[in-house]
Formats: C-alpha cells, sequence, structure tokens
C-alpha cells in the first residue's frame, strides 16, 4: 500500500511479486493503515445481557464499589441499599447506594452516580503496551497502583487499577496509564473518564447523620444531663401520636415532628475517624421494625462534638446543634416551638 492518487479517495497498491500498480478504494483498506493496537479492545466492561428468558438476574444492579486510593488511609465504600427492595420501607435518601466506609452517610445520588455507573462501557481512549512484563508494569506505576476501583456485579468482580500520570507528545499530563482484570494490556484513561482520583466523602454524601422517616419509627429514646426520655410512636400518618413512656404524656404530635426534623438535621461537617471512648453528652436511639440507630454526642471542649454513630466514631459538628437539641427537647415539653438555627 502506497500514496493516496491525486484523486481523491483512492490509494495506490501493488501485489507481492507483480508489477503492475493499482489504484484502490482508500476506505477499503483504512483498517490496515491503522497503528497495531487499533485492533485491540479498549472497551473493558460493557453491562452482561441476561442469558435467556429465565435468567433474572440484574446485570445493571451494581452491588458495592470500592475505591482504594494511595492519598488517603482508608478505602471508600459505596454498597447497594437494600431499603431500595423493601416497598414498604419510606426513605429520605434517593440514592441506590450508601456509604459504608469510612463512615456510614447516605449517598449524594447525584455525585456518587458516576463512581457507581462508569463501569458499564468503561473505555480507555488509548492503548500503551500491549502484554506487558512485571518491569514494563512497574515503569508505569501498575505494580503498587495509586488507586484500584472494584466493582461487585452480579457475583463478579471487575477491577480497574491507575497507575503513573500518563503526558502527551508536548509533555502535558492529562491521564493515566491503567490496567484492568482480564485485559493483558496497559491503556490510557484521559482524566475524564476516572472520576474515582478526585472523589471525596464529603462531596459524595448527604450531610445528614441518619434518614430514618418517621413514620418507620417504633420508638425515640433520648438522653440529655437532665434525664432520660422514651418516646413510642403511633406510625397512623393521618393519627400521629408520640407517648412520653417516661412522663406518662402524650407529646404534642406538631411539636414532636418539628423536634425530630432538628434531629435529622445533625449535620456531618466533618469526617472525625479518631476514637474517642468519653461518655456522650447527649445521645439518641431510634429503633425501627428492622433496626437501631444510636446517634451519641461527645464534648470535646472546643466548642465541637465528636459524634458515634452505632458505636463508631464518625464525624464532628458544632457543639451549638447539639446545646440547641437539648434546647429544643426542653421546649417541646414546655409546648413552645422548636428553634431550627443553631
Amino acid at each position: 500500500v502506497g500514496s493516496d492518487t491525486p484523486k481523491s479517495g483512492l490509494t495506490y497498491a501493488m501485489l507481492d511479486g507483480k508489477n503492475d500498480v493499482y489504484a484502490i478504494d482508500t476506505e477499503s483498506i483504512s483498517d490496515f493503515l491503522n497503528n497495531k493496537f487499533w485492533f485491540l479492545e479498549r472497551t473493558v466492561y460493557t453491562k452482561r445481557q441476561p442469558a435467556d428468558e429465565n435468567d433474572k438476574t440484574d446485570y445493571s444492579k451494581v452491588d458495592k464499589v470500592t475505591i482504594e486510593r494511595k492519598d488517603i488511609d482508608y478505602p471508600i465504600v459505596l454498597e447497594y441499599d437494600v431499603r431500595q427492595d423493601d416497598e414498604n420501607i419510606i426513605s429520605g435518601n434517593s440514592s441506590t447506594h450508601i456509604l459504608t466506609s469510612p463512615v456510614r452517610l447516605d449517598c449524594n445520588p447525584d455525585e456518587a452516580y458516576d463512581l457507581i455507573n462508569d463501569i458499564f462501557g468503561l473505555t480507555a481512549n488509548e492503548v500503551a503496551v500491549a502484554a506487558p512484563s512485571d518491569e514494563v508494569k512497574a515503569k508505569f506505576g501498575l505494580d503498587d497502583p495509586r488507586c484500584t476501583v472494584t466493582w461487585e456485579i452480579a457475583g463478579e468482580t471487575i477491577a480497574l487499577h491507575i497507575g503513573n500520570e500518563y503526558a502527551d507528545s508536548e509533555g502535558n499530563n492529562h491521564g493515566y496509564y491503567c490496567m484492568a482484570d482480564g485485559f493483558d494490556v496497559i491503556f490510557i484513561f484521559y482524566d475524564d473518564r476516572l472520576p474515582w482520583l478526585g472523589a471525596k466523602v464529603e462531596n459524595i454524601t448527604m450531610p445528614l447523620i441518619t434518614s430514618n422517616y418517621i413514620y418507620n419509627i417504633n420508638t425515640f429514646e433520648i438522653a440529655v444531663p437532665d434525664g432520660d426520655y422514651k418516646f413510642t410512636l403511633n406510625r397512623d400518618q393521618q393519627n400521629f401520636e408520640a407517648f412520653c413512656d417516661t412522663t406518662g404524656d402524650d407529646a404534642d404530635p406538631d411539636l414532636f415532628k418539628n423536634f425530630y426534623q432538628y434531629f435529622l438535621k445533625a449535620p456531618a461537617e466533618e469526617i472525625w475517624l479518631e476514637e474517642n471512648d468519653s461518655p456522650a453528652y447527649i445521645t439518641v436511639k431510634i429503633t425501627t421494625d428492622d433496626f437501631t440507630d444510636t446517634v451519641e454526642f461527645i464534648d470535646t471542649g472546643d466548642r465541637m462534638c465528636v459524634i458515634r454513630l452505632n458505636g463508631r466514631t464518625s464525624f464532628r459538628c458544632r457543639k451549638t446543634y447539639a446545646a440547641r437539641l437539648e434546647e429544643n427537647l426542653g421546649r417541646m415539653f414546655a409546648g413552645e416551638d422548636i428553634l431550627t438555627a443553631w
């Protein structure tokens, strides 16, 4: 195959051992003019389809995503929220997944979507090396990746390993060398196809510590410095009631709802993983038919509270929030409006 002819769309060619030169349709030989890596598959995972009508597996459901990076000392783990499968559960979370590591929080559906679903149709921009040796993998940072993303889908595990930065011919860094399980190839992925590298817990989650809907709750218990109080709830939406077992009185249903709404605003202002076994300043325990959530606020003496969620140190928030929670409990008993600012 030689050069293009003066006539557009034709290329000079000849057969080996023959002296005749032909002008042939360029389009018919265009595939042969691509570089040697053009023929290699660059899409590392596509959504599988059911094998037949008896296969009821949901291949579009991502069960778990794990992001492990060198720049953070904990894995970021997103897991399918099983509440999605229970039509009787009313949840304040519209995301299909929840964060389970380093803390447990509802996901922001808009911010977490790409981290979960970009596996489907995940395609490299270029191929760098085919059948790389261990030495070549090390050269491109793939013997000890800066980031590994693992998905669990329908019993299958898929991983993408991200190595050194990729620089173009002009020395501009705008991608990374990567390898995917099942491919003996080093790929180049541009930055816009790798959202996992810059993922931050505070950006992909909702700021609320718990999203238990009030009509799912059986009991609400709160312990403050001046006493412990337990409320049993009638979850009938048309005739909601909150009975205080401690005092033997019914709470005003509207005030209780407003008090509970304030509690739901308990903010995860800062991820805080440093263990703290100090006694709680305020403890809230919520019980539903299926589980119990315990939220403890620990006064650390620096205008902040450490928050333990289900026994696990997870967040910090301003102490003014917890102080207002205690004040609002008193206001509810006194029949006064709940204050929403702190």
